[in-house]
């Protein structure tokens, strides 16, 4: 079997899982890249775990984005395992230590600024609902037209059902005015998606929007801003994971980083207590 057409038969797997095509997309590009890179895409199958391993730990960017990659050929390579189209098991395949990090997010000044810029209507409009919602990227993308028109208002903000990590529903609440605006840009293609961007063209424009603006940010730093902007206003961190679609309450802690002034200032309680001792 070539390569191509096991690819192809793990994307309509993931298909059947109900997986975004953004999702679907991206392991595609990212099993293309490291068959093309090893330049065994005629040989494919006797590939072993360090020809993977080397070529992908060999690539200049992030540790964290190694990582994403072998795990996405490691998902590949299992589908593949599993079904005889290749002997090599997926937990061959090290994966590297990713050291655990803070939650990236933007400030209020830099949400500002992003708002302000100048930019594609398309581009503004998936910033907003993820920037207003905390939803992933593969969510907002798989939003459809009507689902935002039947949509129930609750507390003044509709309420819409979203599939999340996992194939879990959670709730998200979008804004009125993000709603009505999704809605008139819409009515300008025929796509059932609100949005009709792919993935890929979403990152790229959001790129370009960075190298001008002068500060980083990526889509998921949008959703990372709304979850932050949440746990500095002192909101319930339990709620706040029912909204994110956290598994466990531990990972939403991540967010926790915003509330270090609070810490500052109840240890000044302590400082203020010796000052006052005479």
């Amino acid at each position: 079997m070539k390569p191509q057409e096991a690819i192809v038969l793990f994307q309509n797997y993931q298909r059947k899982r109900q997986s975004p095509e953004s999702v679907v997309y991206d392991y595609a590009r990212s099993i293309e890249k490291i068959l093309t890179q090893l330049q065994r895409r005629d040989s494919w199958q006797s590939i072993n775990s360090s020809e993977i391993e080397d070529i992908v730990l060999s690539w200049t960017c992030k540790v964290s984005t190694k990582q994403k990659y072998l795990a996405q050929m490691r998902s590949f390579l299992n589908f593949c395992y599993h079904k005889g189209y290749h002997t090599l098991s997926w937990s061959a395949i090290f994966l590297p230590r990713v050291p655990k990090s803070e939650a990236h997010y933007l400030t209020e000044e830099q949400v500002h600024t992003l708002l302000e810029y100048d930019m594609d209507e398309g581009i503004r409009v998936s910033i907003l609902l993820i920037l207003s919602t905390g939803m992933r990227i593969s969510e907002a993308l798989s939003l459809t037209k009507n689902q935002l028109k039947k949509a129930e208002l609750v507390e003044g903000l509709y309420q819409v059902s979203v599939l999340g990590k996992c194939r879990k529903l959670r709730s998200v609440f979008i804004p009125q005015d993000i709603v009505a605006y999704s809605l008139q840009y819409a009515c300008n293609h025929t796509k059932d998606q609100i949005l009709d961007l792919p993935y890929w063209k979403i990152q790229q424009k959001l790129k370009k929007i960075t190298k001008d603006l002068g500060f980083y940010f990526s889509a998921h730093t949008l959703r990372h801003t709304y979850l932050t902007f949440l746990v500095k206003n002192k909101w319930d961190l339990y709620k706040v994971q029912r909204l994110a679609g956290h598994s466990t309450v531990a990972i939403t802690s991540r967010y926790l980083h915003a509330t270090d002034y609070e810490l500052a200032e109840t240890a000044k309680l302590v400082n203020n207590l010796l000052q006052s001792t005479p």
